[in-house]
């Protein structure tokens, strides 16, 4: 029997500290094969890159390989991995195999079609739009929308960064339920939009994801998203912040790569400079949510997608003087 002479208590200051000390080496065990290992607390992931002319069962034993090293050191320094935990997944949209696995609370499927994901979020969801449209009777529709985003938004949007790369058809889900909330309280989505600043699903994700790439603009993202999106070389008209995607260039399934991040940096590189040069993040996402007002109010056909992809941004920008964006919409 081993007794634990000097230890703290779970939930102390110097708890994390210490983890990380005794946890950190393991990095050197999960990398042996040429993995790279990714740690939060005590959450280990590692992935490793493989040509698509690989086969299955090389991919599968280099990845035990991995793990049974990890277990080892793990042996050596009395530390236990939990079994249930532990998955070797490989991730292709067509080739994936593996069971869906969890990671930071965002179920993510081997072949990211993301439909497990979205079914669970309207699983919740839909229970709460239903309670809140029984107080209908109460409330204003001010106080319903403002509702609404209390108790909804909160749960649908926190995986809108896994949940992006979806295609439309699963994502449909989701405006569906915002949408049918809208219908019962006899409004459009036009006027909740212009009026209540409730905008649908699909525009406030990409509002929200191109807020995240200003913030990696302004310095303010961790530096794993600084390496991972560089900056490139300024070219004319674009402004001259413009991020480098071409590495992550996709020829075999460009859908999927525009439905990315990836993608998403080159609507952000198409923005102009006036708003570019926004140092604050939320300031910054206002100015988006007023310029697809404009074209909401002037009934553009693509208002609620007009930042979904460059080609969709150009034809705004056609349509609506961004320069308007900067004044404050009226009511």
């Amino acid at each position: 029997m081993v007794v634990l002479a000097d230890s703290i208590f779970q939930g102390t200051v110097l708890g994390p500290t210490l983890w990380n000390v005794f946890f950190h080496d393991v990095a050197s065990a999960a990398s042996i094969e040429g993995g790279t290992e990714a740690m939060f607390a005590d959450d280990l992931n590692v992935w490793n890159k493989f040509p698509l002319d690989a086969s299955k069962d090389e991919v599968q034993e280099k990845m035990e390989r991995t793990r049974a090293e990890t277990h080892r050191w793990g042996k050596r320094n009395r530390a236990t991995f939990d079994a249930s935990k532990e998955h070797i997944v490989t991730i292709h949209p067509v080739e994936g195999q593996g069971e869906s696995f969890k990671l930071l609370g965002c179920t993510i499927d081997v072949k990211l079609v993301m439909q497990e994901a979205v079914d669970q979020i309207v699983a919740v969801a839909k229970p709460k739009v239903k309670a809140l449209l029984r107080t209908r009777g109460i409330y204003d529709h001010r106080q319903m929308f403002i509702q609404y985003k209390t108790h909804i938004w909160g749960f649908t949007e926190y995986q809108n960064g896994t949940i992006m790369h979806a295609s439309d058809a699963v994502l449909e889900k989701l405006e569906r339920l915002q949408s049918h909330y809208v219908k019962e309280l006899h409004i459009t989505e036009e006027s909740a939009f212009l009026y209540f600043n409730f905008a649908p699903p699909c525009l406030r994700r990409d509002v929200g994801i191109l807020g995240f790439l200003h913030k990696r603009t302004l310095g303010e993202a961790h530096a794993a998203i600084e390496a991972l999106l560089p900056f490139d070389t300024p070219h004319a008209p674009w402004h001259n912040k413009p991020l480098n995607t071409r590495m992550f260039e996709c020829t075999r399934r460009p859908n999927l790569f525009n439905r990315s991040i990836f993608g998403m940096a080159h609507v952000y590189n198409r923005l102009p400079q006036e708003i570019v040069d926004i140092t604050c993040v939320s300031k910054f996402q206002t100015v988006l949510t007023t310029f697809a007002k404009l074209l909401c109010q002037q009934n553009r056909l693509n208002w609620k997608r007009c930042l979904h992809s460059s080609g969709e941004l150009l034809l705004a920008l056609r349509a609506v003087n961004f320069q308007d964006a900067f004044f404050p919409f009226p009511n």
